[in-house]
């Protein structure tokens, strides 16, 4: 794509964003305070998905050659799995937009994740896990199970990043950590490009708590993120599962954590409460210390791996120090010397 059509995309999805509570209001996908799960003082629009969804159609009238070439790449020549590959796309999207707008049932919406898991891997054979690879011992092979597998992570994966998503920034500087690890392994393609405009306009008006990323926005993100990651997995000899693991660190302890305390407590391990990391921290430090924190412990593991090489055990060990340090008592942990405001 040339530099114009850049341009035009990225003007596009300002406006977007800049019109975000008029496109809230019109589809009916307007978050609105309730003083239990949701503090904010005003309505805000949860369109990220619908933005993101309308960018992608865009991109695909002004560049449909290129489009078609890196669906090809998805899925093969096949006409079918690229039916299949955008069927799965268009149903995630329909997904999430009816969760904004009517909070579906969260069983309902675990069986439908399955059946959308089951189409897109039916689609994208090639990407399907075929064996778990470590870096501590000899690969696994998956045999006959390796589409039950993959489907299993892409409903972990959107499920935990829809956890995740609870204060402004967070799940969107979550998001590019997790773009910027992946066009380290891969050239910058379209997708990968308006992905990274799509979250750096979306930095702005989330900060001015203008525009949230909704359940759509975590699927639509998560969507491409899986996508790219099983791709790099597949295609490069030293990426393991444990580098995987280390990425994605900080959400899926939280998200195993936060269940773990439903379960005991007899409740749906699937409705939200405020119990996330980010919510302890806010108990006790401001939103810009709470974020700091959360973007810090999100970043070490992956440079304690990856950069320093210090290995997988001593990575976990010392993201586990700085995360029980952050949900203990305030008086314990004043480590940091911040005080909330």
């Amino acid at each position: 794509m040339d530099n114009l059509s850049y341009i035009f995309v990225s003007v596009f999805i300002f406006i977007m964003m800049w019109k975000s509570n008029t496109l809230g209001k019109k589809f009916g996908v307007m978050s609105f305070p309730d003083k239990t799960r949701k503090f904010h003082k005003n309505s805000v629009p949860q369109v990220g998905g619908i933005v993101f969804f309308f960018s992608l159609v865009l991109i695909t009238f002004l560049n449909y050659s290129n489009i078609f070439a890196l669906l090809e790449n998805f899925t093969g020549p096949k006409n079918i799995n690229k039916v299949f590959f955008i069927l799965s796309f268009l149903m995630l999207f329909v997904l999430g937009f009816l969760d904004d707008r009517q909070n579906l049932n969260a069983k309902n919406k675990l069986i439908i994740l399955i059946f959308i898991g089951y189409v897109l891997f039916t689609s994208i054979p090639s990407y399907q896990l075929s064996y778990f690879k470590f870096s501590f011992m000899k690969n696994i092979d998956l045999l006959n199970y390796g589409i039950f597998v993959s489907i299993f992570f892409f409903v972990l994966l959107i499920n935990m990043m829809n956890m995740f998503d609870g204060i402004n920034l967070q799940t969107t500087s979550y998001f590019f950590i997790l773009w910027v690890y992946i066009v380290s392994y891969s050239v910058l393609d379209l997708i990968l490009a308006v992905n990274l405009i799509f979250l750096i306009l979306f930095f702005y008006f989330n900060y001015k708590n203008r525009i949230f990323l909704g359940d759509c926005g975590v699927y639509m993100l998560t969507f491409f993120s899986f996508i790219y990651l099983l791709r790099i997995y597949n295609d490069e000899k030293l990426v393991t599962i444990d580098e995987l693991l280390i990425l994605f660190l900080l959400p899926c302890i939280d998200c195993c954590r936060v269940i773990f305390i439903r379960i005991l407590r007899k409740k749906n391990p699937l409705l939200g409460d405020r119990e996330h990391f980010h919510h302890l921290l806010l108990k006790k430090y401001n939103y810009a210390v709470t974020l700091f924190i959360i973007l810090f412990v999100s970043v070490v593991p992956i440079i304690l791996y990856k950069i320093l090489d210090l290995g997988l055990i001593i990575s976990i060990i010392i993201f586990f120090q700085f995360y029980i340090l952050g949900m203990m008592p305030k008086k314990y942990s004043n480590f940091f010397l911040w005080k909330k405001n």
